[in-house]
């Protein structure tokens, strides 16, 4: 990379940048390749990787205190090669610790206050901290066996790359977001192109991409880029080494403006529909046996402009070209305007209707599979791989949908909600006890799609959905009764679908459940559907529902709300920004977040915030009591205001919400900074074991009464040599020709506010030492 890794760790690019969120697919795997071991051996790997690096990391600071102690040069010259190899492994390590756990990543990194006094050299082979703003680039990595990645990477306005590993799930950025992350860089691995860095916790989002419009939800509304006309440039391109054809212009247009076309026009009920041309096909300077989807584009896009192709009168770019020697058949950006698609010699109606939902602003429609012999476990969902206790995501478990593995199967209910293809009265939530109607999905009448009922609230008020759904193979949903449909069609069609949507984990909360987990376990995939005559019991026991009457054009369900005994459980407080720091006597803002985690059964509730803070600290409080609606959340702030005489160092302040007896609470924490003292620099000796240039690291033994962070601010020059500060805050010192056996030069010290100075000795001794007293100062 052009960008140095200091350079890149204090960057903050934004702006004038052009990138892509895109999600690559191979072969869709099929309910044979819906391995639910999967998330257990990833589990067990990044398990043992967490403890490889813990274990590598304690052994290079072992190494790092023993290379300080070195009496001499030939040992300490033993002692870095050590402490390089040390360091060179652990790198290896932690990477392939970010790619099973990112998140472990954040407990094993090397503080900058531990690396201080490291080689140059060895600092260079650690992670850093870094600070980007740049605009996204997401793609869904995905094997044949069915496994999966999710890959971010940020792109800055001067062009260079960064693949982050997000610590959070990141699924609803949409392509072209501006986003700031922070976390820490690693160490580039040999052969990689990109720096990788670690984001911690989740990505800031500055601004939503494709449209413009300001940071908010991604969840995109009736007016977003998913309805109307899609205008679509189809570009086929072909290789300096691969100059192959594989589908003329014309197959090319019939199927994409035909039948893909027809696919979405049924599929949104006629709100979206396909429009364009297909270009080329065109020959780039590009190898067939380089997998490089962005040099692709570009050079596609170069050849059709040379063509005479007018690029901005199309949103879609598609990209198709004989197989090369990327693994997948085709991936494409996830929302967002203008959208890219590549597609990989797979040029049929299952990959592009799959590929261009992702376009649309889609991720893979998932399955559950519980190990309980169950369909879904009690209470709300969560995110991740085990969605319940008891149950496993499967990527692409939905055999109806085609963004599982369905050949060309109506996308579900909330998918199609969210995108703005159905309304409320479409999907309609049910709040009382009765009987309610469902036409089949895929019919083009006006009807009811899906019934939406209230599962649970969790404490942090996200509400988990049941989801019912009428599927008869009519039209594009005909692939349910094909001849090679994998799917129990006499299951499908004879009983309702069953889908939980998780709202923690937005448009990627959504599971398909097994109605018939007593059915061979292989079968899990295949015969989904609630029989009619069959009844399902919520595993809290809230609610229950049968399908009573299903004939081809309407399907009759019976839903039982019950009644229940609140259990009403406390208010929950949490803080937004929970540590601060400020001078004495200076004013901090804090904000918290309230919630009534009852469903409707225990009404609203009364919260009373009560502060406990440090004596002779003053608090006010914009609320001191709240009245929330069931699942009900805001947002409140106090103002904290600390002693003008308070001590340095972190201060806790308790705030308690209170809903009758029950207390919930939250801890802030207040750093008092005293910058009105100066930092303390201390003298150092350096010993020279030739006249030779050496490194001092002065700061070792410097220290700041607030713990605040130093930096030599400038330097003397000694009489008989020359001295330089370095980037990391060391001094080099090369002795002039007229040294004979010491010189000395004084250096100055900040922490950002007052200053103070100290001296260094230099001496010529025969037994060696680099310098740089021991004492109590920031390492």
């Amino acid at each position: 990379m052009r960008l140095s890794r200091p350079a890149i760790a204090s960057l903050l690019a934004a702006g004038g940048i052009t990138a892509a969120l895109s999600m690559s697919l191979p072969a869709f795997a099929g309910p044979e390749h819906q391995d639910h071991s999967v998330a257990e051996t990833s589990a067990a790997a990044a398990q043992d990787a967490r403890q490889q690096a813990e274990q590598q990391t304690g052994a290079l600071l072992a190494q790092y205190r023993y290379w300080q102690a070195a009496a001499n040069s030939a040992d300490k010259s033993r002692a870095l090669l050590t402490l390089t190899e040390l360091a060179d492994a652990r790198g290896t390590m932690m990477a392939e610790l970010a790619a099973a756990d990112p998140r472990a990543v954040l407990d094993t990194a090397i503080s900058e206050q531990q690396r201080q006094g490291m080689p140059a050299d060895i600092r260079a082979m650690l992670e850093q901290r870094f600070e980007l703003e740049g605009e996204l680039e997401a793609r869904y990595e995905d094997d044949a066996d069915g496994g999966h990645r999710l890959l971010h990477r940020l792109k800055t306005a001067d062009g260079e790359e960064v693949t982050l590993l997000a610590t959070d799930n990141q699924a609803e950025l949409p392509h072209g977001s501006r986003v700031k992350a922070k976390g820490w860089l690693l160490p580039k691995a040999e052969g990689v192109v990109d720096e990788t860095g670690v984001v911690n916790g989740g990505l800031q989002l500055l601004q939503i991409g494709g449209d413009g419009t300001a940071t908010g939800s991604s969840v995109m509304s009736s007016s977003g880029p998913s309805l109307g006309e899609q205008k679509t440039l189809v570009m086929l391109v072909n290789f300096t080494d691969k100059a192959e054809q594989p589908y003329t212009r014309e197959e090319a247009s019939q199927l994409i403006f035909g039948q893909v076309d027809a696919y979405y026009q049924e599929n949104t009920y006629r709100r979206s529909w396909l429009t364009g041309e297909v270009a080329g096909w065109f020959t780039i300077p590009l190898s067939s046996q380089v997998c490089d989807v962005q040099t692709l584009a570009a050079q596609a896009q170069d050849e059709a402009v040379e063509a005479g192709v007018e690029l901005s009168q199309y949103n879609r770019y598609i990209y198709v070209f004989p197989n090369n020697s990327c693994g997948f058949s085709g991936t494409a950006t996830v929302g967002g305007t203008p959208s890219q698609a590549w597609i990989n010699q797979s040029l049929t109606l299952t990959t592009m209707a799959h590929e261009f939902g992702h376009n649309l602003g889609t991720v893979h429609a998932h399955s559950l599979v519980c190990n309980d012999g169950t369909s879904v476990g009690a209470g709300g969902g969560a995110v991740g791989a085990t969605p319940w206790p008891n149950c496993t995501n499967l990527e692409y478990g939905d055999g109806l949908d085609v963004m599982g593995w369905a050949a060309s199967g109506h996308f579900n209910a909330m998918q199609k909600q969210r995108l703005g293809w159905l309304d409320d009265e479409q999907v309609l939530t049910v709040t009382d006890s009765g009987q309610y109607s469902l036409s089949p999905v895929a019919a083009q009448q006006a009807g009811v799609k899906a019934l939406k009922i209230l599962k649970n609230i969790n404490e942090n008020g996200r509400k988990t959905w049941y989801y019912l759904e009428y599927r008869q193979p009519i039209g594009f949903d005909g692939s349910i009764a094909a001849a090679d449909s994998m799917m129990d069609t006499e299951n499908v069609t004879n009983g309702v679908t069953v889908r939980v949507h998780y709202e923690g984990g937005a448009s990627n909360g959504v599971y398909l459940l097994d109605m018939t987990p007593e059915t061979n376990g292989d079968l899990y995939t295949r015969d989904p559907a609630l029989e009619a005559g069959s009844t399902f019991v919520d595993p809290d026991g809230l609610l229950e529902f049968t399908p009573i009457r299903v004939d081809g054009t309407e399907a009759v369900v019976d839903i039982r709300l019950f009644d229940s005994p609140c259990v009403s459980q406390p208010g929950v407080v949490e803080a937004i920004s929970a540590s601060q720091q400020g001078a004495p006597g200076e004013t901090l803002s804090y904000q918290l977040r309230v919630t009534n985690p009852n469903g409707v059964d225990c009404g609203s509730l009364d919260i009373a915030l009560d502060v406990q803070g440090p004596t002779g600290w003053s608090v006010q409080q914009a609320d001191s009591l709240l009245s929330l609606a069931p699942g009900e959340t805001v947002t409140t702030s106090l103002a904290v205001t600390s002693a003008a005489d308070a001590a340095s160092g972190d201060h806790g302040i308790i705030v308690s919400a209170w809903s009758g007896e029950a207390e919930a609470s939250t801890q802030l924490v207040y750093r008092v900074v005293a910058d009105s003292l100066p930092p303390v620099a201390v003298d150092d000796d350096a010993q020279m074991d030739s006249k030779q240039p050496i490194v001092i690291y002065v700061l070792n033994n410097d220290w700041d009464p607030a713990e605040a962070p130093l930096r030599v601010s400038g330097v003397t020059q000694g009489a008989k040599g020359s001295v330089v500060i370095n980037g990391d805050g060391s001094l080099s010192y090369t002795p002039a020709r007229n040294f004979k056996n010491g010189d000395s030069f004084d250096y100055q010290i900040t922490n950002g506010s007052h200053s103070a100075q100290a001296r260094v000795r230099i001496s010529l001794t025969g037994t060696g030492g680099t310098g740089g007293g021991p004492g109590k100062g920031k390492k």
